[in-house]
C-alpha cells in the first residue's frame, strides 16, 4: 500500500515500476520526490503489489524541475531529474544489480520505454537482407508501411518525422527513410501522443505519433556518402542502367541531405518527392483548390500493384536538397528543393463489360498504348519558432508541374490517337502566430494559395468521325485563389478544455473552356464555356473536451454559414446564388491506458463545394466522352462512426489494432453523354451513389525475438449496400469483400532466413433482386530465402505467385502468373557488388480481371521481360567536421 507523505495540491505523479527482466511489477520500490534546485523533500512512498505509486503535489510544481529517485535492495537505484508535468503517468524499469552489469558487457537493450518514448535499437531489429532505414522501420511493432513510403503507427499517420531531432525534410520522408542507411542508424523513438508545439504539451489533444532518428556516434558530425551505380540488359537486348548518389551530414546545429539518382529499370523513385506528413498547420488550414488535379486523364500508372512493379517501362530520375540550420534552441529555418522527371510506358488490351440493363451489359475491348512523360519542380522555405509561450511558422511553397500524354488506342476495332498535355503550376504561402497567456492560447493565422492550370487534349481518328472530321481539339484552363484567415483561443480550467476557431475562408475558381469541334450531336451540346465559382464561409468550430484521469470526452459542433455564387457566361439564366448554414456535429470519446487505447467518434457532415465538381458542360473527356451534368446546386451528405482499439506490449514485441468503420453517405447525380461511332455506349456513366458501408480490420504483430520468428497477421473485411445510377436506370447491389494478408519471416540461423507473404482476397457481389452472389478472388504469394554461406556473401531468391478470377469476364477462367528473382551480393572492402537476375520465367503478360460496381473489367497488361544487373554499392571513408 503505497503510503503519501505530502498532500500539497490537486496534481498528481503516478506511474509504475517494472523489472528489466521480464517486466513484471516490482513491489516495495522507496520513490522519493524532491525540488531539484532547493533538494526539498515533496512527497514519497512505497509501490503496491501492483508496482504503482501516486504523489500529490500543487499545481504549481507541474511546470518545476524535480528529481524522482527510487530505490530497492536488489535494484540498481536511478533518480531522474526533469519537470513535474514530463513525469506523469510513466513506467519507470529498474534492472537488478547482476542483470545491468551483465547488459553493459554483453549487449545494448532492444527496447526501452521513457514516458511517451520508446527507444527501439536499429542493430536489434534488422535481418538479413535489411539495408534502408524504411527497413528498419517496418519491423516495429505497430508500425504499417505502405507503399508509398507512408508510415502509420497503430492504425494513425504519423505526424513529424525528425532525425536528431530536427525536422529537417518537412513532410517528404520517404527521402530519408528510402536512402539512409540502417548501419547509420542507432535508434528509432517513437513519440506517442506527440504534440509539435511545445507550449501545448501539457494539454496535448494529440493522438498522432512521431519518429526521431538517432544516429550512431560515427555517423554525428560527419558527412556520409553514397553511390550506387549498375548497368544490366534485358531479354529484349535493351540496355538498362542506375545512379545513386546521396550525401548528408546531420549536426546539431546544421543538417544537410543531398540526393540524385536516375535509372531506366523500372524503380518508382519519383514518388520519393511526395509529401507523407501534412504539416501540422498547413493541414488543418488548408481549403482544398484544384480539387481535379487534372480534367484529362493524364496517368501512366494504371493496373494494379503487380502492373506498377513488375510492367513499369520507364526512364526516371531525381534531385533533392534538403537544408535545416538551428538559429537558437527554439528558432529554425528549413528549406526543401526537389525536381523530378518520369517518362513511362505502358501497354494493355482490355475488355469492359457495361450493364446497360438488369440482364444485359454491351461490351468495349479496347488496346492501349500509353506514353506519359512528367516534370515536376518545387521547393519551400520555412522559418518556425517554437517556444514555451510563443510560436511563429511562416512558411512558402511553389510548386510547378507538366505532364504530357499520348496514347494510341483502338477501339473496337475502331483506331484513334490521343494527346494531353496538362501543365500546372501553384503557390501557397502561410503565417501563423501563438502566444500564451497563462494556460491560455491566443492563435492568428493567414493561409493563401494560388493555383493556374492550362489544359488540352486533342484526338486523331483515322476514320471520320460525327461531321466529317478526323480530329476534335479541347482547351481548359482554371485558375483559383484561395484565402483562409483564422482566430483561434484555446481556454484550460482544471479538466474542461474549450478550443474555440473562427475561420473565414474565401474560394474563386475561373473555369474557361473552348472545344474545336465542326458538328457534335447536332449542336445540342455548346462548344465554349465561361464560368466563375466563388465561395465565401464563415466557420465557427468550438471544440469541448473534458478529461477524466485516463478518460477524454470531446464535442464539436461545428457550424458554417456559406455564401456561394456561380456565373455562367453567354447563358440566359447563367447566373446563380445561394447562402445557407451547415452543421457539422463531432463527438468523441477515448482511453488511454498504459497498454490499452480505445477511441470511437460520431460525425454527421454536409459539404458545399464547387460546382465544376459535378458540373462541367463544356469538357471533353477522352476517347469521345462528353460531360453534361447537372446545373444545379450540390452538396455531400455523410454520417460515420469510427472506432479504434488498440493494445501493445512493447517489451515482448507485441501489438493489436483493431479499427471499425460506417458511413451512410448521398452524392449528388453528374452525367455523361458518348460519341457515336467510337462507343457502343450512349447515355448515362455511374456517376451519382448513395448508400451504407461498413469495414473493420485486425491487425497483429508479434516478435518472437529468441528464436528470431517474426509474424503480422491483418484481416480486413467489408461490406455496402450501394444505390447507382446507370443507363437511366437506379440500381441496388450488395457487395462484400474479404482480406487476408499473413506473413511469417523466420531467421532460422545466423545465416539464415526465410520469409512468406501473402494477399488473398474475395469480394461478393449482387443486385438485390439477385438470390446468389458472384464471387471475385485475388491471390498473392510471395516466398523468399535469405542465406549467408560464408562471410561476405549474401544469397537471396524470391518466387511470386498471382491468382485472379472473375465469373462476369471471360467466362470465369482462372489466371495465374509467377515470376522469380535471385541476387547475390559479395561484400568486398571497397564495394558491394549486387549481382540480380529479374522477372525470370512466367508470361510477359499479366491478366486482371475484375468487378467495379455494376461493371466489369478484364485487362492484359505487357510486363517487362527478364533482365540481369550487375551493381556497384560503393564505400567511402567518413570525416568528423
Amino acid at each position: 500500500m503505497f503510503v503519501s507523505l505530502s498532500a500539497l495540491g490537486q496534481s498528481v505523479i503516478t506511474g509504475r515500476v517494472v523489472s528489466k527482466s521480464n517486466n513484471d511489477a516490482v513491489p516495495s520500490v522507496s520513490v522519493s520526490l524532491t525540488d531539484a534546485t532547493t533538494k526539498k523533500v515533496i512527497g514519497g512512498g512505497f509501490t503496491n503489489k501492483e508496482g504503482r505509486f501516486s504523489i500529490p503535489i500543487s499545481e504549481a510544481l507541474l511546470s518545476q524541475k524535480v528529481t524522482l529517485s527510487f530505490s530497492h535492495l536488489a535494484y540498481q537505484k536511478i533518480a531522474l531529474t526533469e519537470t513535474a508535468g514530463d513525469l506523469r503517468g510513466r513506467t519507470f524499469t529498474l534492472s537488478s544489480r547482476e542483470e545491468q552489469l551483465k547488459e553493459v558487457v554483453v549487449r545494448a537493450t532492444a527496447v526501452r520505454k521513457r514516458g511517451d518514448t520508446i527507444r527501439y535499437s536499429v542493430g536489434q531489429l534488422i535481418k538479413l537482407g535489411d539495408h534502408t532505414l524504411e527497413d528498419a522501420i517496418k519491423r516495429i511493432p505497430g508500425m504499417q508501411v505502405g507503399k508509398d513510403g507512408k508510415i502509420s503507427y497503430e492504425g494513425k499517420s504519423i505526424n513529424k518525422f525528425y532525425i536528431e531531432g530536427l525536422d529537417l525534410m518537412g513532410g517528404k520522408y520517404g527521402l530519408a527513410t528510402k536512402n539512409i542507411k540502417a548501419d547509420d542508424v542507432a535508434a528509432v523513438e517513437v513519440l506517442e501522443n506527440h504534440e509539435p508545439i511545445k507550449m501545448r504539451k501539457e494539454r496535448s489533444l494529440s493522438d498522432q505519433a512521431a519518429l526521431n532518428i538517432r544516429m550512431k556516434e560515427s555517423a554525428k558530425n560527419t558527412w556520409i556518402y553514397s553511390l550506387t551505380t549498375g548497368a544490366g540488359i534485358n531479354k529484349e537486348k535493351k540496355p538498362l542502367y542506375l545512379g545513386d548518389g546521396s550525401a548528408y551530414t546531420f549536426g546539431k546545429s546544421n543538417q544537410l541531405m543531398a540526393i540524385g539518382k536516375g535509372t531506366n529499370n523500372g524503380a518508382n523513385i519519383f514518388s520519393e518527392l511526395n509529401t507523407l506528413a501534412l504539416d501540422e498547420i498547413v493541414s488543418r488550414e488548408r481549403f482544398e483548390i484544384s480539387s481535379r488535379s487534372d480534367f484529362f486523364d493524364t496517368s501512366a500508372d494504371i493496373g494494379d500493384e503487380v502492373v506498377r512493379e513488375r510492367g513499369r517501362i520507364n526512364t526516371t530520375a531525381l534531385g533533392s536538397l534538403n537544408f535545416i540550420h538551428k538559429i537558437s534552441e527554439d528558432a529554425k529555418w528549413r528549406i526543401n528543393a526537389g525536381y523530378g522527371f518520369d517518362r513511362a510506358e505502358r501497354m494493355l488490351d482490355e475488355t469492359k463489360l457495361f450493364r446497360i440493363s438488369p440482364t444485359e451489359t454491351a461490351k468495349i475491348e479496347d488496346h492501349t498504348s500509353l506514353f506519359r512523360r512528367e516534370h515536376r519542380g518545387e521547393v519551400e522555405s520555412n522559418y518556425t519558432f517554437n517556444g514555451n509561450n510563443t510560436f511563429v511558422k511562416v512558411q512558402t511553397e511553389g510548386k510547378l508541374y507538366h505532364k504530357d500524354l499520348k496514347a494510341d488506342r483502338s477501339t473496337n476495332g475502331n483506331p484513334y490517337s490521343e494527346h494531353t498535355v496538362a501543365p500546372s503550376g501553384t503557390l501557397s504561402n502561410v503565417v501563423s502566430w501563438s502566444k500564451k497567456h497563462g494556460k491560455n492560447i491566443l492563435t492568428i493565422s493567414d493561409a493563401l494559395w494560388l493555383d493556374h492550370m492550362p489544359q488540352q487534349l486533342s484526338l486523331h481518328a483515322a476514320s471520320p468521325l460525327p461531321g466529317n472530321t478526323d480530329k476534335i481539339i479541347q482547351d481548359a484552363t482554371t485558375s483559383s485563389v484561395a484565402n483562409d484567415v483564422k482566430v483561434g483561443y484555446e481556454f484550460y480550467a482544471g479538466r474542461l478544455e474549450l478550443l474555440s476557431d473562427v475561420k473565414l475562408k474565401y474560394k474563386r475558381e475561373h473555369f474557361d473552356t473552348k472545344l474545336h469541334f465542326p458538328h457534335l450531336d447536332n449542336g445540342a451540346i455548346p462548344l465554349r464555356g465561361d464560368m466563375v465559382f466563388s465561395n465565401l464561409v464563415l466557420e465557427v468550430s468550438p471544440w469541448i473536451t473534458y478529461r477524466l484521469k485516463k478518460w477524454r470526452m470531446s464535442l464539436m459542433p461545428e457550424i458554417m454559414i456559406s455564401d456561394t455564387r456561380m456565373t455562367e457566361k453567354e447563358v440566359a439564366d447563367g447566373k446563380m446564388s445561394r447562402r445557407k448554414v451547415w452543421f457539422n456535429p463531432h463527438v468523441g470519446l477515448s482511453y488511454q491506458g498504459s497498454s490499452f487505447d480505445w477511441d470511437m467518434s460520431v460525425r454527421y457532415g454536409e459539404n458545399d463545394r464547387s460546382a465544376l465538381d459535378h458540373y462541367s458542360p463544356y469538357i471533353f473527356r477522352g476517347v469521345g466522352s462528353i460531360s453534361t451534368g447537372i446545373r444545379d446546386w450540390w452538396q455531400d451528405q455523410n454520417l460515420s462512426a469510427f472506432s479504434r482499439m488498440t493494445y501493445k506490449d512493447i517489451f515482448n514485441f507485441f501489438s493489436a489494432v483493431y479499427t471499425a468503420s460506417f458511413r451512410d453517405f448521398s452524392t449528388p447525380i453528374s452525367t455523361e453523354t458518348r460519341l457515336r461511332d467510337i462507343y457502343l455506349i450512349r447515355g448515362f456513366v455511374p456517376m451519382a451513389h448513395k448508400g451504407t458501408n461498413f469495414s473493420q480490420s485486425l491487425d497483429l504483430q508479434k516478435i518472437f525475438q529468441p528464436i528470431g520468428l517474426t509474424t503480422h497477421l491483418s484481416l480486413k473485411h467489408g461490406l455496402s449496400a450501394l444505390d447507382t445510377h446507370q443507363q437511366g436506370r437506379l440500381y441496388r447491389s450488395i457487395s462484400q469483400s474479404i482480406n487476408l494478408s499473413p506473413t511469417i519471416e523466420w531467421q532460422i540461423a545466423s545465416g539464415f532466413s526465410m520469409k512468406y507473404a501473402g494477399d488473398i482476397s474475395r469480394s461478393f457481389f449482387r443486385l438485390k433482386e439477385e438470390k446468389s452472389y458472384r464471387p471475385q478472388d485475388t491471390q498473392v504469394h510471395t516466398v523468399s530465402f535469405f542465406a549467408k554461406p560464408v562471410s561476405g556473401l549474401l544469397l537471396n531468391a524470391r518466387g511470386k505467385l498471382f491468382y485472379n478470377k472473375s465469373p462476369l469476364v471471360n467466362d470465369g477462367e482462372a489466371h495465374k502468373f509467377y515470376v522469380f528473382d535471385a541476387t547475390a551480393e559479395w561484400t568486398l572492402p571497397w564495394a558491394t557488388l549486387i549481382l540480380s537476375a529479374n522477372n525470370i520465367g512466367g508470361s510477359s503478360r499479366y491478366h486482371l480481371e475484375r468487378q467495379s460496381s455494376l461493371n466489369a473489367y478484364s485487362a492484359q497488361y505487357y510486363l517487362r521481360p527478364s533482365e540481369i544487373f550487375l551493381t556497384f554499392r560503393w564505400k567511402f571513408n567518413t570525416k568528423k567536421n
